[in-house]
Protein backbone atom coordinates (compact mmCIF):
# COMPACT_ATOMS: atom_id res chain seq x y z
CA UNK A 1 0.00 0.00 0.00
CA UNK A 2 1.27 3.47 -0.81
CA UNK A 3 1.89 5.83 2.06
CA UNK A 4 1.44 9.59 1.86
CA UNK A 5 5.20 10.18 1.35
CA UNK A 6 5.10 7.73 -1.58
CA UNK A 7 2.34 9.79 -3.20
CA UNK A 8 4.30 12.97 -2.61
CA UNK A 9 7.32 11.36 -4.36
CA UNK A 10 5.12 10.50 -7.39
CA UNK A 11 5.44 6.76 -6.71
CA UNK A 12 1.73 6.27 -7.31
CA UNK A 13 -0.98 8.23 -9.08
CA UNK A 14 -3.59 7.98 -6.37
CA UNK A 15 -4.58 6.14 -3.24
CA UNK A 16 -8.14 4.88 -3.03
CA UNK A 17 -9.44 4.48 0.50
CA UNK A 18 -12.43 4.99 2.72
CA UNK A 19 -10.20 5.46 5.78
CA UNK A 20 -11.19 8.87 7.18
CA UNK A 21 -7.87 9.18 9.04
CA UNK A 22 -5.85 8.76 5.84
CA UNK A 23 -8.12 11.19 3.98
CA UNK A 24 -7.69 13.78 6.77
CA UNK A 25 -3.90 13.35 6.81
CA UNK A 26 -3.75 13.66 3.02
CA UNK A 27 -5.62 16.95 3.25
CA UNK A 28 -3.20 18.18 5.92
CA UNK A 29 -0.23 17.22 3.68
CA UNK A 30 -1.74 18.87 0.59
CA UNK A 31 -2.39 15.55 -1.14
CA UNK A 32 -6.19 15.52 -0.98
CA UNK A 33 -6.43 15.62 -4.78
CA UNK A 34 -4.57 12.29 -4.90
CA UNK A 35 -6.29 10.43 -2.05
CA UNK A 36 -9.74 9.43 -3.22
CA UNK A 37 -12.78 7.71 -1.83
CA UNK A 38 -14.19 4.81 -3.81
CA UNK A 39 -16.94 6.82 -5.50
CA UNK A 40 -14.56 9.64 -6.46
CA UNK A 41 -12.10 7.11 -7.88
CA UNK A 42 -14.82 5.47 -9.97
CA UNK A 43 -15.70 8.85 -11.47
CA UNK A 44 -12.07 9.84 -12.10
CA UNK A 45 -10.92 6.54 -13.56
CA UNK A 46 -14.18 6.11 -15.47
CA UNK A 47 -13.40 9.35 -17.30
CA UNK A 48 -9.95 8.00 -18.22
CA UNK A 49 -11.23 4.77 -19.76
CA UNK A 50 -12.41 4.57 -23.35
CA UNK A 51 -16.18 4.64 -23.67
CA UNK A 52 -16.46 2.68 -26.89
CA UNK A 53 -17.37 -0.97 -26.70
CA UNK A 54 -14.65 -3.22 -28.04
CA UNK A 55 -16.04 -6.13 -30.02
CA UNK A 56 -13.96 -9.10 -28.91
CA UNK A 57 -14.33 -12.73 -29.74
CA UNK A 58 -17.10 -14.01 -27.48
CA UNK A 59 -16.07 -16.42 -24.76
CA UNK A 60 -19.57 -17.89 -24.67
CA UNK A 61 -21.09 -19.51 -27.70
CA UNK A 62 -24.83 -20.09 -27.58
CA UNK A 63 -25.80 -23.49 -28.89
CA UNK A 64 -28.35 -26.19 -28.14
CA UNK A 65 -27.43 -28.48 -25.25
CA UNK A 66 -27.63 -31.55 -27.48
CA UNK A 67 -24.70 -30.14 -29.51
CA UNK A 68 -22.34 -30.33 -26.53
CA UNK A 69 -19.71 -33.07 -26.54
CA UNK A 70 -19.53 -34.56 -23.03
CA UNK A 71 -16.06 -35.91 -23.90
CA UNK A 72 -14.72 -32.40 -24.47
CA UNK A 73 -11.81 -31.63 -22.09
CA UNK A 74 -13.81 -28.64 -20.86
CA UNK A 75 -16.05 -31.03 -18.94
CA UNK A 76 -13.18 -33.00 -17.37
CA UNK A 77 -13.23 -32.05 -13.67
CA UNK A 78 -9.73 -33.48 -13.25
CA UNK A 79 -8.35 -30.54 -15.24
CA UNK A 80 -9.64 -27.90 -12.80
CA UNK A 81 -6.62 -26.16 -11.23
CA UNK A 82 -6.44 -26.69 -7.49
CA UNK A 83 -4.97 -24.17 -5.04
CA UNK A 84 -2.12 -25.75 -3.14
Amino acid sequence: MYSSPDLAKQVGYALVTEDKGIIKKASWLGLSDRVLGILDARVLFGEMLPHEIVDATPLIIHCPVHNLDINDPFFDARQIPRNS
